[in-house]
């Protein structure tokens, strides 16, 4: 059975750190201002909110600190990130989210635009 965390405030590595194969990780609206999350392999779902309007609520912006996400440690398909704004990242490859694994990346906008600032967000392989 799964878990569900419910994040507010800070989504950190520590709540990513706290969960096992199967939980959901709901990230309440808001801008959160983190990079270098990395799932660690685990099959998790990281997923933001919606407004009512069906828009997305939730944003992790990297501030230039690195990339948003980082996901190279064999996570599949059953790695999900969903439903977020992803922005700010830096890094000369995959800004938004440096990936070497094939994790399921879907419904997720990118705000990061200039070369070496990409996002790299791609569809489930």
């Amino acid at each position: 059975s799964s878990v569900e965390m419910t994040v507010g405030l800070a989504l950190s590595m520590a709540a990513i750190n706290a969960s096992s194969n199967g939980d959901v990780i709901n990230i309440a609206a808001g801008t959160y201002n983190e990079h270098s999350l990395n799932p660690g392999g685990k099959a998790i779902t990281i997923q933001g909110t919606l407004k009512g309007d069906g828009a997305l609520a939730t944003t992790i912006d990297a501030q230039q600190g690195g990339s948003v996400f980082v996901i190279y440690l064999g996570e599949g398909s059953d790695t999900v990130i969903r439903e977020l704004v992803i922005t700010g990242g830096s890094s000369v490859w995959g800004g938004g989210i440096k990936c070497a694994s094939s994790p399921t990346i879907t419904g997720c906008e990118s705000g990061c635009e200039r070369p070496g600032h990409d996002s790299n967000v791609r569809p489930a392989v």
